[in-house]
């Protein structure tokens, strides 16, 4: 099995999810529906750059806008999530976000260069709001955690984007390796995501359903 094939797999593996995030949506309660779009929004960045592999033209203008948009969903899901009680602080992240991604993708590179510190920045945030959000969560929960939705994304997005972090420092330092190891960790990524997308799959079923409201007798 080559490179391509395993990468393709990897990539559309989120498929999954985003069916099954079809399926469930009119269910689900509306604080999760950011979760439900950031699926179905990398499952179509993926398609787009599946499309533009086969003419031959970089995916990297539509990746640079799909890491800012995920990253925009992902900051609503914590909002949403967190009762909106710290409102300021996912702005500030947001516009400093907006400020780094500016700055990588049009002064310090271009829109059409993989541009690494802007992916650093909102996966390392994307990892703290998780590490803080999963102990509240291990220590307010009293039923099963795995089977609670939110544990499972936060935990994934925790190892995730942890390793995107690491392996994104190689590419803003331009460190040295050889084609071997920068092919290991890449591969090591793809399968990261593999089972990063099954997660959410998994995730996507145990996200609770909208409370019926019945009238009273």
């Amino acid at each position: 099995m080559n490179y391509f094939i395993i990468s393709i797999i990897s990539s559309f593996s989120i498929a999954l999810a985003a069916i099954l995030g079809i399926i469930r949506y009119p269910s689900i309660l509306k604080e999760y529906r950011p979760f439900i779009f950031f699926i179905w929004l990398g499952l179509l960045n993926e398609i787009v750059s599946l499309i533009f592999v086969f003419m031959k033209k970089s995916n990297s203008i539509n990746s640079n806008i799909y890491v800012f948009l995920e990253f925009f969903l992902i900051l609503l899901l914590f909002y949403m999530w967190n009762s909106r009680r710290i409102k300021q602080v996912y702005i500030s992240l947001l516009l400093t976000g907006f400020c780094v991604w500016i700055i990588d993708n049009f002064l310090l590179h271009s829109l059409l260069e993989r541009n690494s510190l802007f992916r650093v920045y909102y996966s390392f945030v994307i990892v703290l709001l998780s590490i803080n959000q999963i102990n509240r969560l291990i220590v307010d929960n009293k039923k099963n955690i795995f089977r609670n939705a939110m544990f499972l994304i936060y935990l994934t997005f925790i190892v995730y984007y942890s390793y995107k972090t690491f392996i994104e420092v190689f590419y803003i330092f331009h460190i040295k390796f050889s084609t071997y190891f920068y092919t290991s960790i890449v591969l090591f990524l793809l399968f990261i995501n593999f089972v990063a997308n099954l997660a959410y799959a998994i995730a996507v079923l145990c996200i609770p359903k909208k409370r019926e409201f019945t009238l009273p007798y």
